[in-house]
């Protein structure tokens, strides 16, 4: 903006830029001030509902999910609110509404990857593994990523299609072979079809390439003993 701008809808432009700036920054106490001072002085304005988006980015709980709520009471097709929303709703395990989140704003941007995969994951959350590999798809479609090929395993897994979600394990792992999520249940999907040694193989390099602190570390490890003492039978 050129200096000594004026007027209503400049000042709240200035205001979003200055803004944004300071979230990149991670200056959240900043983009707090803003977004309430703005919204105290231009109550109701046109474009208002950025500073109620910005808001919610920077509170917690209840206070985060009413910031989205009164951003999308002004324009209720505001994408970054819903996915917003829709990704605070996932998070406290209420998939159903965040899954309604994300059903309009894929109908809004039906080529976001990542609303794709968030829709992916709750619909697999609330037992609907066919719709959650319709997304996955799409969004491999767009965007291949190992961890799009890691969801999509797991819920052809949920359908007992073993052998399929082995071949999204096993690409996952080309894209990423240090992905030790996908090699741990790669180890479990040829356990179940009888691949003892292909299981312990990828067991122990998930042990390998995971971080000292991975929250599986316990459990693979003690599989490993079990499964490593088995086959010495």
């Amino acid at each position: 903006l050129a200096a000594g701008a004026s007027g209503f809808e400049a000042d709240l432009q200035r205001r979003l830029a200055l803004a944004l700036c300071a979230y990149h920054e991670r200056n959240f106490a900043r983009v707090r001030e803003l977004a309430i001072e703005t919204l105290q002085r231009f109550p109701g304005g046109d474009g208002i509902e950025d500073f109620h988006w910005l808001l919610g980015l920077v509170s917690r709980g209840e206070d985060r999910l009413e910031s989205y709520g009164r951003a999308l009471e002004k324009v209720p097709r505001f994408p970054l609110a819903l996915l917003c929303r829709g990704s605070e709703y996932a998070a406290r395990g209420e998939h159903r509404k965040a899954t309604a989140d994300y059903d309009l704003l894929l109908e809004l941007q039906p080529g976001m990857a990542w609303a794709r995969i968030s829709r992916g994951i709750a619909r697999k959350k609330l037992n609907d593994p066919r719709g959650a590999i319709e997304d996955y798809d799409v969004a491999l479609s767009i965007e291949p990523s190992a961890s799009v090929f890691y969801h999509r395993a797991n819920a052809r897994k949920m359908l007992g299609d073993t052998a399929g979600a082995i071949g999204d394990y096993d690409a996952a792992l080309e894209l990423d072979p240090r992905h030790a999520e996908s090699l741990v249940n790669r180890g479990n999907a040829r356990r179940v079809l009888g691949d003892l040694a292909g299981a312990i193989a990828d067991y122990a390099r998930a042990l390998d390439v995971a971080e000292p602190g991975w929250s599986y570390r316990a459990d693979v490890s003690a599989r490993l003993a079990e499964m490593r003492e088995q086959q010495g039978r």
